[in-house]
């Protein structure tokens, strides 16, 4: 059995690095051509995210001081870490992305009650219920919606079409592999909603 370890992120700057048209990184950037993914490779990343494993080799930081660099992944290298697998967040968002191009999964929705139930909340938060209670009283009811759509790698970002309920979402992000997180960021660099973590194959149970 591997020895996982922990790093903690901390008190320095964090820039993302994107990659240019062709895959290569800006020249101002300080970062190294994407085959030479600091730590090692993506395809090392990938395998020790799914072991479980976090912190070691394969993570794609670079030092730490006085600056972090996580470079943006480029369209090869994303294809290696989603095609076939889960982006996930527990009681929040499961998608997996099918080889054929398919996403599939689900995404929690809260919705608010009427004030005549607001007593199905409990009153203090439980981790895992399906209420949810505010500071202000207001009581909320998970809703686990289904969802499905399309995914496409252009540009060397990830770029998803897909539909829950009534809403959809049509938008290119970057990526970037952040210890064993995968993080999200639009087109502005702000990083979008939560850290999401990798499992391999279908992973939709709702607590993993």
């Amino acid at each position: 059995m591997r020895k996982r370890t922990r790093k903690l992120l901390c008190c320095a700057a964090m820039s993302v690095a994107v990659p240019q048209a062709g895959g290569a990184y800006a020249a101002d950037s300080g970062t190294d051509e994407p085959d030479d993914y600091p730590g090692g490779t993506v395809e090392e990343a990938v395998d020790l995210i799914l072991a479980g494993e976090a912190g070691e080799r394969g993570m794609g930081m670079t030092k730490m001081w006085p600056q972090i660099t996580i470079p943006a992944l480029s369209n090869d290298q994303i294809n290696t870490v989603v095609s076939g697998n889960t982006l996930r967040a527990n009681e929040a968002v499961a998608h997996f992305f099918d080889e054929s191009g398919k996403v599939t999964g689900w995404q929690v929705e809260w919705n608010p009650l009427p004030e005549s139930q607001w007593q199905r909340c409990p009153r203090v938060g439980v981790a895992g219920d399906e209420y949810y209670l505010r500071d202000d009283g207001t009581c909320f009811e998970m809703a686990v919606e289904e969802v499905n759509g399309t995914w496409k790698v252009s540009d060397n970002k990830l770029c998803t079409d897909i539909r829950w309920t009534e809403k959809r979402q049509n938008d290119c992000f970057h990526l970037a592999l952040v210890i064993d997180r995968v993080i999200l960021f639009n087109s502005h660099g702000a990083p979008h909603k939560k850290q999401l973590r990798l499992a391999a194959g279908k992973a939709f149970d709702l607590v993993e």
